[in-house]
């Protein structure tokens, strides 16, 4: 079955429940969705924004405790030559233990010749087979005596210490001088960085081997193609899968060593860390579609009851109890669709009243008339029978003159009855046509005031679909003001940590910052509240709409109902005018009759004078009789005809209690 069909089935009881479940269930969803992604994302920018500045800082720790040495070691080899290295090289020994002394930090310094001489402090014995020219420091300052050389991490032979040597050759060339630096210090700031929950901070030599790194043990090889990502680049992010879960790597290069800093991210860790946001907005969404239904189900209650009532007292009207009336408990659109209901009702009550009422005075009429008519048979037939008495002797004429003239008056009273009926006949119904027509002309100003309603009732409609479209427009610009305090209050952070990294300089600017964050809170609370405030205006909006779609129904049907009632108002108008004329046909008739009985007086004076001429006239008076009782006849027919449509018209109003 199509949807359309299925909301059509629907009742209105239904369709208003369906609407409020989709206006609370669909937006607090998108909202969740939307406010779960925006803290997924922004906790991303986060954990970057972490991993970008401890891998800076530790760039700069590196560069801090490298390039001092560097220049150290620069001076010492300036300052040392072959003379300081002659015999038992007391002088060089005593430049090594002075700079020891000073630097704790240093894990040994020394120098190596040619012919395999080795000097060093502490002293430290390495055996007669140790040959510095084997060792890595030795070779690498070799290969550009300029500078000084920062050769790989190992594994001191002196101390054990996993170190990194700095090494150049002395000005004269009659040696090389060069110093371990522990990376004890460094792997321990790098270890303590932390980068979210679970992310780290690692340090890879030139060589791509692990300086510090959680998994792996320092001086481990390192391979993948994650490694050979980072190598490929100065710097940038790569992603990878180490088998525990996905990881993001932003990394640099130390322009100093060439060693590889970089900040670990785990990328579950976004959605562990929003996942408490999302809850917390499930939550939040299923108290408020517990409240706002329970709100939601009194409204609907509030516009059903009414429309329920209405339809119970519209079906009662329509089964003929016209005393029904709609209650009328406000003034919104439901109370003035019952407060018409009830005009109209009022209208038909007091139009059908009219219409009972000419009924029974078309039925006391038609009464009157059929009494009427049977008297004047009456007498007609007892003329007939005078006229054949007359018939039967001339002789017994002369006799009964008297009588004859008696039964003459007779007729005469009976034809002045006929013609007063017959006058009271016609005058009934021309006022009954009266009143059909005065009910008629209602009905016609019933069904232009219902046109009249149906039209105000769509310019409603119309008023409030542009005051939903204007409520929509005010929800846009609602939700730009949210955005834009969403981007102030970003703002307002980020100069926070300006702030807080210029230190006491930045002090009054994180205090403005803070303000400004302040109300930029308050202008997206604002602004949220007047997005809820216009979703409540459209709601209602939406309900009135479709309480005017109803009026609109009912004040259609209620016009055809009318416009039929008219239709049998002008049925009811021409059968009186049919009746008015056949009255006139009547009065015509006994006009005629009446005409016939001052001949038939004539006649019985002439009776008085001749027996001859009486014989002649009793011929005339037999026709005129036969005539007289045919006009009679199709007087009681129209008279029973008339007497059925009132009956008809009477009980067709019966239906109606008024």
């Amino acid at each position: 079955m199509p949807v359309s069909a299925i909301l059509r089935n629907m009742s209105l009881r239904l369709k208003l429940i369906l609407s409020f479940a989709v206006i609370l269930s669909v937006p607090g969803l998108i909202i969740g969705y939307i406010s779960y992604e925006t803290a997924k994302s922004r906790l991303a920018v986060q954990l970057i924004r972490s991993a970008d500045e401890n891998v800076a800082l530790l760039d700069r720790v590196i560069e801090s405790e490298i390039s001092g040495r560097i220049k150290d070691i620069d001076y010492l080899a300036g300052l040392v030559d072959k003379e300081d290295l002659q015999g038992s090289g007391q002088q060089a020994r005593a430049y090594l233990e002075e700079y020891i002394k000073l630097h704790p930090e240093m894990n040994t310094i020394f120098i190596g010749t040619p012919d395999k001489r080795f000097l060093n402090a502490p002293k430290a014995d390495l055996g007669a087979d140790f040959d510095p020219t084997s060792r890595p420091w030795y070779q690498t300052a070799a290969k550009d005596s300029s500078k000084v050389a920062i050769a790989a991490p190992y594994i001191s032979k002196t101390t054990g210490d996993f170190v990194i040597s700095l090494s150049k050759v002395l000005r004269d060339g009659s040696g090389t001088i060069g110093a371990e630096i522990k990376l004890a210090n460094l792997e321990a700031i790098a270890q303590q960085v932390s980068i979210g929950q679970h992310g780290f901070a690692v340090l890879l030599d030139q060589e791509r081997k692990a300086i510090v790194h959680s998994e792996f043990a320092a001086g481990a090889d390192l391979t993948g193609s994650w490694v050979e990502q980072v190598f490929g680049a100065d710097s940038g992010e790569t992603v990878y899968d180490d088998g525990s879960g996905a990881k993001r790597i932003r990394y640099a290069t130390n322009a100093l060593t060439g060693w590889k800093i970089g900040g670990v991210i785990e990328e579950a860790e976004e959605s562990e860390q929003a996942a408490p946001i999302l809850q917390k907005t499930l939550m939040v969404l299923a108290a408020a579609f517990l409240v706002f239904g329970a709100l939601a189900m009194a409204i609907i209650w509030l516009i059903i009851k009414p429309v329920r009532d209405l339809g119970a007292v519209a079906a009662r009207i329509s089964e003929g109890d016209l005393t029904q009336r709609a209650e009328v408990r406000g003034k919104d659109e439901i109370g003035r669709l019952g407060s018409s209901f009830n005009a109209m009702a009022d209208s038909l009550s007091s139009l059908l009243t009219q219409v009972q009422d000419v009924s029974m005075q078309v039925a006391a009429s038609s009464q009157e008339l059929t009494a009427s008519a049977e008297q004047t048979s009456r007498a007609t037939e007892q003329i007939a029978g005078s006229i054949q008495e007359v018939a039967e002797g001339a002789s017994r004429q002369v006799e009964h003159v008297e009588q004859g003239a008696g039964s003459i008056r007779l007729m005469d009273q009976g034809i002045g009855r006929i013609a007063e009926g017959s006058e009271a006949v016609s005058q009934s119904a021309g006022e009954a046509s009266l009143h059909s027509n005065e009910g008629l002309a209602v009905m016609e100003e019933a069904i232009r005031q219902m046109k009249r309603v149906e039209q105000e009732v769509s310019t409603l409609n119309q008023v409030m679909g542009q005051l939903d479209e204007r409520s929509a427009a005010i929800g846009e610009i609602a939700a730009v003001m949210t955005d834009i305090a969403q981007q102030t209050n970003i703002l307002s952070i980020n100069a926070s940590i300006e702030a807080a990294r210029a230190g006491e300089h930045g002090r009054g600017f994180a205090v403005v910052a803070q303000e400004v964050k302040k109300l930029a809170e308050q202008s997206r609370r604002s602004a949220e509240e007047i997005a809820v405030r216009i979703g409540t205006v459209r709601r209602d909006t939406d309900t009135a709409v479709q309480a005017t779609v109803i009026v609109v129904e009912g004040v259609g049907r209620g016009s055809e109902s009318i416009r039929h009632a008219g239709e049998l108002f002008d049925t009811i108008r021409s059968m009186l005018e049919q009746v008015a004329e056949q009255s006139d046909a009547m009065n015509q008739t006994v006009g005629m009759i009446a005409e016939e009985s001052a001949n038939a007086v004539e006649a019985m004076a002439q009776i008085s004078e001749t027996t001859a001429a009486t014989a002649d006239n009793t011929h005339d008076v037999s026709s005129a009789t036969q005539e007289q009782l045919a006009s009679m006849e199709e007087i009681a027919s129209s008279s029973n005809a008339l007497s059925r449509l009132a009956e008809d018209m009477q009980q067709l109003m019966s239906r109606f209690k008024m």
